[in-house]
């Protein structure tokens, strides 16, 4: 009796030694894959930037223009500087955007000035000071028929035809 109660269990042992197998594997690869989304999670954390943009106003400087945005005066007198070796801040143009961008948390990701049509100067925090650039917008010109009636001015004519602001200025320069 007891002979085949213990040949029962030792044949049941392969069976169960099979399960906890599996169980152990299912336990290393769930482990594996909450590890895999977490950093994922990180890296969306680290990759995603919210901008807050507003215009430039007539008669503002650069450093107000960004406290109005959420820097500090410190960070703001940083960023103007770094963006005084970068670009000429005289030509500051009410209108323009200017766009601060911070991750999840908060933390200053970079700051964009639209100079024009074509340029964006681009300030980032680096550490230990901020580090600024002019960069070229990417574009392409196309050749398009358009069609319209100037009735108000020439910017809304163009407007209403569904084309951008920036063919208007182009147009306002023939």
């Amino acid at each position: 009796m007891i002979f085949s109660v213990l040949a029962v269990l030792l044949a049941g042992g392969g069976f169960l030694a099979r399960i906890f197998a599996e169980r152990s594997q299912a336990t290393d690869e769930w482990n594996r894959q909450v590890a895999l989304a977490h950093e994922q999670a990180e890296q969306i954390r680290r990759s995603i930037v919210i901008p807050r943009d507003q215009p430039v106003r007539a008669g503002e400087n650069f450093a107000v223009a960004l406290e109005k945005l959420g820097l500090s005066e410190q960070e703001a007198r940083s960023a103007t500087s770094a963006a005084g070796r970068a670009f000429d801040l005289r030509q500051l143009r009410a209108g323009n955007s200017l766009t601060v961008g911070r991750s999840l948390e908060g933390q200053l990701r970079e700051i964009d000035y639209r100079i024009d049509a074509d340029r964006v100067l681009k300030i980032l925090p680096d550490s230990p000071a901020y580090s600024a650039e002019v960069t070229r917008i990417p574009s392409r010109i196309e050749i398009v028929a358009v069609h319209g009636t100037v009735e108000d001015s020439l910017f809304r004519g163009i407007e209403l035809a569904g084309e951008s602001a920036e063919l208007a200025m182009r147009m306002a320069e023939i």
